[in-house]
């Protein structure tokens, strides 16, 4: 055990080993990437508006995507990174997708380099490595989504504080320059991050003008680079009378009042959601609450067997990294002598906190992909107990080492599953379709419309919906225009394709009248031609 550790301490076998990190989460992250892009209908109304700015139909978006059922929009960072990779490689789905695949990667290294500057090289490496196979961290790495490069910049403002608070005044301009990025793109990405970043912000600027005074100057060039980046959303605002502000301060003030309720939803969630960043494991997206469930019925035997102990193991496993997380970096905090890892320990709880308590206005409405501002936070979680676990229990190594080798495992059963549904073409589902799926989808509708070049696509509006956009947007990239509308407003005459889920031995001879003359399924969906 003792070589082991020598060797991954040796510096130069650390950054052989980083290197070998990094290339794993490389080929996780760009394996067939176009064929299985996840393409949904927000990625398809970008793809257009990207398309048209690089065709010279629009000019350069001052504003960004709006939010889930808000109307307020965000800056418009995201649509300019996709804007200057669509001008780099060439506009298409996969190509406006680099910069959240680029982001994705430049986290294996980042979070590394940090991690250094409390854990020892051994424990970092182990970390790392644990996040560049982490399910949750490649899967949202390789499609395009405005949060999706969320913990990179995350990770990047902590660190770049760290550097701050450590050297002070003499902290390097390029610091200072990082912190002033990572806060004018962050609060771009997602509305939590818009309230979080400048809270977390003005959090470290009291204390450090309380403490150092004379580092105003940085914190000014800290807010003008911030600003800049900013700036279309300003002039935006300026031009509008404000109204994109108003909006969103009128969400906030609409925003649920049952605190209590929206509190208990946000631990559960949060529980989950740290549990499955760093292992895959209690559900990819939806919050079940299996934990309060869990509470309330804890002193019922007979409904906690029920539940099945499988359940029961991953619900213990998720509270036992949350909150020995939140333990040992409160301990570790009050206890801590070097000042370099105080402010490490220090700004990780603050920001902890931070996030947990933006969160809970909207408490009751979360899903688990709400949390990738957390990403960071559950890996530092597991390094803590990892830490303690070696320092203070006789088998404390052995211990670890289970800890790490389960997580590997869970995360590789869910990357194995994942990958076997791509290669069978049944990973398209209700939130999400596959690029590669639809492209055999409209193979299948040119065969079946010739020597017709166009079709009408409807279906079941539960399902169809997942669809629609993004077979329009790549039917007319493939010349082959598909009109989406409901079944009764088409007239007689045209080329029809309905789909809808339905088992092989139910398959339904007519849709509104309207006779089926062929089909053929993909994946868990069939697509039908319908008689003219």
């Amino acid at each position: 055990m003792d070589k082991i550790k020598k060797i991954f301490s040796n510096t130069r076998y650390s950054i052989w080993i980083l290197f070998g990190i990094i290339l794993i989460g490389i080929f996780l992250r760009t394996y067939n990437f176009h064929n299985w892009l996840y393409f949904g209908g927000d990625q398809a109304r970008d793809a257009a508006l990207i398309g048209d700015v690089v065709n010279g139909k629009a000019g350069w978006p001052l504003l960004g995507p709006h939010m889930k059922n808000m109307e307020f929009k965000m800056g418009p960072i995201y649509y300019w990174f996709e804007i200057i990779s669509a001008k780099i490689f060439e506009n298409g789905p996969d190509k406006i997708a680099y910069p959240d695949l680029f982001f994705g990667i430049l986290s294996i290294p980042l979070l590394y380099f940090f991690l250094k500057r409390y854990f020892k090289v051994n424990l970092s490496l182990a970390i790392v490595g644990l996040f560049s196979v982490s399910y949750f961290a490649i899967k949202y790495s390789r499609f395009t989504w405005n949060p999706n490069s969320v913990p990179f910049f995350v990770i990047l403002l902590l660190f770049s504080f760290h550097e701050f608070l450590v050297k002070k005044e003499k902290t390097g301009w390029i610091w200072i320059v990082l912190v002033g990025i990572s806060m004018g793109v962050g609060i771009q990405l997602h509305a939590i991050l818009l309230v979080l970043f400048p809270i977390f912000s003005l959090i470290i600027f009291i204390y450090s003008i309380k403490n150092i005074p004379k580092i105003w100057k940085k914190w000014t060039v800290i807010l003008t680079v911030a600003m800049i980046i900013n700036a279309p959303q300003i002039i935006s605002e300026f031009k509008t009378g404000f109204s994109n502000s108003k909006l969103f301060f009128s969400n906030s003030n609409a925003s649920n009042a049952q605190s209590i309720r929206n509190l208990e939803y946000l631990v559960d969630c949060n529980i989950q959601a740290n549990l499955n960043i760093v292992s895959s494991m209690g559900g990819e997206d939806r919050c079940d609450f299996l934990y309060r469930k869990l509470f309330q019925n804890i002193f019922s035997l007979k409904k906690i067997i029920k539940n099945g102990y499988t359940q029961i193991a991953v619900m213990l496993i998720g509270i036992s990294l949350l909150f020995s997380g939140y333990l040992l970096l409160f301990l570790r905090l009050k206890k801590e002598k070097n000042e370099n890892k105080k402010y490490f320990l220090g700004l990780v709880l603050v920001y902890a906190i931070l996030s947990l308590l933006v969160m809970l206005p909207i408490g009751n409405s979360l899903r688990i992909r709400y949390f990738m501002h957390i990403v960071p936070l559950p890996f530092i979680f597991l390094g803590l107990i990892a830490d303690f676990l070696n320092k203070k229990v006789k088998w404390g190594t052995l211990a670890v080492i289970a800890i790490f080798v389960l997580f590997f495992s869970t995360n590789a059963v869910s990357i194995y599953g994942s990958a076997k549904s791509f290669y069978a073409k049944n990973k398209s589902y209700q939130d999400f379709a596959v690029i590669g799926e639809m492209n055999d989808m409209i193979k299948y509708m040119q065969q079946q419309a010739y020597p017709q070049k166009e079709a009408y696509f409807s279906g079941n509006p539960n399902y169809a919906w997942v669809f629609s956009d993004s077979l329009e947007y790549m039917g007319v990239r493939q010349n082959f225009p598909i009109t989406i509308s409901e079944l009764k407003n088409i007239e007689y005459g045209k080329v029809i394709f309905f789909l809808d889920y339905f088992p092989k031995k139910s398959i339904p001879n007519q849709f509104e009248n309207r006779k089926v003359e062929n089909y053929r399924q993909f994946g868990k969906f069939f697509l039908y031609k319908l008689q003219n």
